[in-house]
């Protein structure tokens, strides 16, 4: 780590952002897509079990209140009846139309098929109240109870069956997505805890190698600066470009002590011809007088022979 540059550090750390990053958008897309197809097959297989409850419940209650004009001689009692199970048949087409709207394209055709099987089974109890209120409940009766009516019958509960059988495997299916739902968010966990260590590790190479050797080297500049130059330059055994900065602050301490050596070079030469006149000054100083008279005499008799 000490042997890479600070650039290429931060470039580093950066670029495993940036994949990591990368993976997490993907992540995130591919759960929302899981998501999406578990909201939408847990409520169409929800909606399908209850469709097929309520058509079962419905075509019960319109087979028993056929059975009620069946058994029924007076007119008052089959009307009654009669109005009941056309009121049935409402209910049941309309909760034939609304399941239409949830079917897949892949159940189109079956439902189709059991869709014409309800509309004649509709169509059948309407003409049976019809008869039977507007003939007899004898004519009613014989045009229900027969064989083609029990058929058709059978075939809807087949239908119903087959519905049942279908939705109960998309239920698996339910829960395989689910599960993979589960694994997605998992990972984008992982991801965003990878993505959050990555930061932290960021922040940390920023602060060791880039912030605190700034500051120290600034401190030190700022002392050399002052004066104070007899100190040590932090980090200049560095390879990177802390080490470079280093360097030169310590190549300009250097200057700045040679420069330093040659003031007090230059001003101690300059003291030294007063040092020797102030030791003169002060040897003649104390020489007695009398001596002094002596030798400021030799030097007038040398002065008058000179004259000579």
């Amino acid at each position: 780590m000490d042997n890479l540059g600070v650039a290429e550090k931060i470039y580093g750390i950066v670029a495993l952002l940036v994949i990591l990053m990368t993976f997490l958008v993907v992540m995130s897309i591919q759960s929302v897509r899981l998501q999406t197809a578990y909201r939408h097959l847990l409520a169409s297989s929800a909606s399908a079990a209850i469709n097929i409850e309520r058509v079962n419940g419905l075509i019960y209650a319109i087979v028993m209140e056929s059975r009620g004009i069946y058994m029924s001689t007076e007119r008052t009692k089959v009307r009654q009846f009669g109005d009941e199970l056309l009121k049935r048949n409402r209910e049941l087409a309309e909760v034939v139309a609304g399941w239409e709207e949830t079917v897949r394209f892949d159940d189109a055709a079956q439902f189709s098929a059991f869709k014409q099987r309800v509309i004649q089974f509709i169509e059948f109890r309407k003409e049976l109240v019809r008869r039977a209120t507007q003939i007899s409940p004898a004519a009613g009766r014989e045009w229900g109870d027969n064989d083609a009516n029990r058929a058709l019958r059978s075939q809807l509960n087949a239908d119903l069956e087959a519905f049942a059988r279908i939705y109960a495997d998309r239920a698996g299916d339910v829960t395989e997505l689910d599960g993979k739902s589960r694994y997605a968010s998992w990972y984008l966990f992982a991801l965003g805890l990878g993505a959050l260590m990555l930061a932290a590790l960021n922040v940390f190479v920023m602060r060791r190698y880039v912030i605190g050797p700034l500051s120290q080297i600034t401190e030190a500049t700022a002392l050399i600066a002052a004066g104070k130059i007899e100190l040590d330059i932090p980090f200049v055994s560095r390879t990177d470009e802390i080490g470079h900065l280093a360097r030169a602050v310590r190549n300009f301490r250097d200057a700045a002590c040679r420069n330093l050596e040659l003031e007090q070079l230059e001003i101690g030469t300059a003291k030294q011809p007063r040092y020797r006149d102030g030791r003169t000054r002060q040897a003649y100083r104390q020489i007695p007088r009398d001596q002094v008279a002596i030798v400021r005499g030799d030097q007038q008799h040398a002065a008058g022979h000179d004259h000579a």
